[in-house]
């Protein structure tokens, strides 16, 4: 038997045995959730690196596949299983949403500078409650709207150009919105970029009407670009969810796609799926005050 000490206890386990090693993760998930971030380090890094499950000593690469598994297909899950497919999307959102704060520190550093910038621990888990509401139960119902008959899946040419048209248009609006968002409109994404260490968690702390405009508006672009030109639901369903996941993906710990940068330093791109330098007068940067 061997003692490991986390967060201050005692904790007798076997490191090598199956059992082992589940019993030390799960107390650490139940302790890291017990712990939540703004009330000091959490009780995971203070575990030695050996004693750590692979999972929790891996994280960052095991959070980035399970995002991007989970972004890929809530869209047609939504359409296809209906509330079944809600009931799959909250599942995944509760998981991912628990991992991060469990297992990443990115979370407890963002919410101190959302702390210094006059952002309440409450106001904060708010928004991450609202931007559930918006962003799953609004997509479900949208897409009720919209489809009310099944789609029929096909693969051919004119279905990656049409695409790629709705991507372009939607990369074209959310740049429009988001330089807006950095300039006049600056006090509604103050929130958003108090997060200057970018994660999962990251993806819902909004304002809401930042969240409108920085994802509701180029969903919406291209919805009615399929209604102008193209009226074929299963390249909007295609679209939609290639729009989705790449704007998850830009705030992903692992990847630190070039959003993160963005983050970090309130610089170039204000693009959301490409790689773009502008230089404009922004408005936000001056506006976040450091931990």
């Amino acid at each position: 038997m061997s003692v490991s000490r986390v967060h201050g206890e005692d904790s007798r386990v076997v490191p090598f045995s199956r059992k082992g090693r589940r019993s030390l993760f799960l107390q650490l998930v139940i302790r890291g959730v017990r712990h939540m971030p703004g009330q000091g380090s959490c009780p995971i890094f203070s575990a030695k690196m050996e004693e750590l499950p692979w999972i929790v000593k891996n994280y960052k690469p095991v959070m980035s596949v399970c995002t991007l598994v989970a972004d890929a297909t809530i869209m047609f899950s939504l359409h296809y299983s209906g509330y079944e497919g809600l009931l799959y999307s909250t599942l995944n959102f509760l998981v991912l949403m628990t991992m991060d704060l469990t297992f990443s520190e990115n979370f407890a550093k963002n919410l101190k500078i959302l702390n210094a910038n006059g952002f309440s621990n409450a106001e904060v888990y708010q928004s991450i409650l609202t931007s559930y509401l918006l962003v799953f139960p609004g997509t479900f119902l949208l897409l009720q709207v919209l489809l009310r008959e099944t789609v029929i899946p096909y693969i051919s040419h004119g279905l990656l150009i049409r695409v790629a048209i709705m991507l372009t248009v939607s990369e074209t609006v959310f740049t429009f919105a988001h330089v807006a968002l950095h300039q006049d409109l600056s006090k509604y994404h103050l929130m958003h970029h108090c997060c200057k260490h970018t994660s999962y968690s990251t993806n819902f702390v909004f304002h809401p009407i930042d969240l409108l405009m920085e994802l509701g508006i180029p969903l919406v672009s291209m919805i009615l670009t399929n209604l102008v030109l193209f009226k074929d639901n299963w390249a909007l369903l295609c679209a939609l969810t290639a729009g989705l996941t790449i704007y998850a993906q830009d705030h992903d710990e692992y990847l630190q796609r070039p959003h993160s940068k963005h983050h970090s330093q309130l610089t170039s791109p204000y693009t959301a799926y490409f790689d773009s330098s502008m230089h404009i007068k922004d408005a936000v940067r001056p506006m976040v005050k450091s931990e």
